[in-house]
């Protein structure tokens, strides 16, 4: 336990040291965070306006909204496969060398946590972070851009709504897929570049 305990710790303090040296990292996960939150968030309210249309419209015409609604929704799944896919393909890129500063980094992080735990260990927590830091950063910046559509659209008559608060919790069951794609690919892309120059344990 003490040693799980030792790793935590100098995982974080490693990653709060050199978190400038995995923006690339942060910044390629949070992109994709950022595109699906914001859909989400933005669909979670058209869905709410729609029911709002619905009880002043015609059967006839409730149905159609319903219908158009559905269909929107139905597109989630392509936008979180396509969002996968692009980020698979970067981390890839990454993976080859192109990044050239993530093999520094981790060549370091070798180099310092060799004498303790398993690297492996390391190299998953520091991942993990990465992931967890660019899911905040990501889900953020989506939060404050759809504030800012919202209030684009109310200002200019477009949606009359007057509270267009949202609710982030809202699009956490799309989101925690993909940030467990994101984990395990960072995690999978972190060791990949410990063992190119540095046999793993």
């Amino acid at each position: 336990m003490h040693r799980w305990v030792y790793a935590i710790d100098a995982s974080v303090r490693f990653f709060i040291r050199d978190i400038s040296s995995f923006r690339l990292l942060i910044i390629n996960a949070a992109i994709p965070i950022m595109v699906l939150s914001t859909y989400e968030l933005l669909m979670n309210i058209l869905n709410t306006y729609a029911e709002a249309l619905i009880t002043v419209a015609t059967p006839y015409s409730g149905s159609i909204i319903n219908n158009v609604i559905h269909f929107i929704n139905s597109i989630t799944y392509l936008v979180v496969a396509a969002l996968i896919v692009v980020f698979i393909v970067t981390s890839i890129f990454m993976v080859n060398g192109l990044v050239r500063s993530l093999g520094s980094d981790l060549r370091a992080l070798a180099n310092i946590f060799r004498s303790r735990v398993s690297i492996t260990t390391y190299v998953t927590l520091i991942m993990i972070l990465i992931s967890i830091y660019s899911f905040v950063l990501g889900i953020s910046i989506s939060a404050v851009l759809v504030l800012v559509i919202m209030k684009v659209l109310t200002t200019l008559n477009i949606i009359p709504i007057i509270n267009y608060g949202i609710s982030v919790t809202s699009a956490l069951p799309a989101l925690l897929p993909l940030i467990g794609v994101i984990s395990v690919v960072y995690i999978i892309e972190g060791l990949t570049w410990v063992s190119r120059y540095d046999a793993l344990p």
